[in-house]
Formats: structure tokens, C-alpha cells, sequence
């Protein structure tokens, strides 16, 4: 378990710094007024200046940080997690780690898409946004029935 969350983790870094070369490379190409939010649709009904990028960037790195912290704080009180999965930091470690895998995934389709519809490659958001946050769920509810399984076969 601990091999599979350090694979995570490195994975979690490399997405990160994807996603910044990715809007520092593109950034010049957009135009000043870009999407900064987009409807349950997926039509961009806010709009504002290209350097808000940047402040998705910055959330994006803070909560890799958190996350990276909480995976190695299973008592911490950000960590809101059943009992029965703290008690088994390794698996506790990886949880946080895939969590953060998603949502270091979530946030480079939002920058690459929100470039497209600002681009005018693409009209609004697709379906990736809420297949993964369902998926993402799916495999938190997993990793808890698994830590419960875990604790009646001890």
C-alpha cells in the first residue's frame, strides 16, 4: 500500500506541474477576457480576467500541499474519515493520495476545457467534469467499505 501511494503521490506532482506548463505556455494565446465559471450546463455564464487562471493554479498547488499533509496526518482535524480507516495510516495515505489524484485531474481538464471554450475550439464544458467527480465518489465509498471490511476480518 505504501509503493501504491508513493506512485500516486509522484503521479500527483507530475499532474501538477502538466497543468502549470500547460496554462503558462498557453497563457499568451488567450484572450484578456476568458470563462471563469461555468453553469451546471456547462456554459460559461462568468467571465473575467486571464490572469484568474492563475488563481486556479494557486488553489490547485495549495491543495496538493493539504492533501499531501493530510495523507501523512491521519489525526489531523481537516481529515474528516471514518475511524476505522484512521486507524490504518498506509491506507489512510493512499485514500488521500487518489483523492488528490482527482482532483489534480479534475483541475487540468478545467484549465485545458475553460482554454478551449475561451479559444472558441469548443462551445462549453464536456461530460469529463461530472464523470469524474461520480467516479471519485464511487471509489471513496470503496476504499470505506473496504476499510470496514478490513477492521471485522482483524
Amino acid at each position: 500500500m505504501k509503493a501504491t501511494a508513493k506512485f500516486f503521490f509522484i503521479l500527483n506532482i507530475l499532474i501538477l506541474i502538466a497543468n502549470w506548463g500547460f496554462v503558462i505556455y498557453n497563457y499568451f494565446s488567450l484572450p484578456e477576457i476568458v470563462p471563469t465559471h461555468f453553469g451546471v450546463s456547462g456554459e460559461a455564464d462568468g467571465f473575467g480576467d486571464k490572469k484568474m487562471y492563475f488563481i486556479l493554479l494557486g488553489i490547485a498547488t495549495a491543495l496538493f500541499v493539504l492533501m499531501n499533509y493530510l495523507s501523512q496526518n491521519p489525526y489531523a482535524p481537516g481529515l474528516n474519515i471514518p475511524d476505522k480507516m484512521r486507524e490504518n495510516k498506509d491506507l489512510t495515505a493512499l485514500f488521500v493520495q487518489v483523492l488528490n489524484f482527482f482532483c489534480m485531474v479534475l483541475f487540468v481538464n478545467i484549465s485545458y476545457e475553460s482554454f478551449s471554450v475561451a479559444l472558441e475550439k469548443q462551445q462549453d464544458l464536456s461530460l469529463f467534469t461530472p464523470i469524474c467527480l461520480g467516479l471519485m465518489f464511487v471509489v471513496m465509498f470503496a476504499f470505506i467499505i473496504y476499510a470496514n471490511k478490513q477492521k471485522t476480518n482483524d
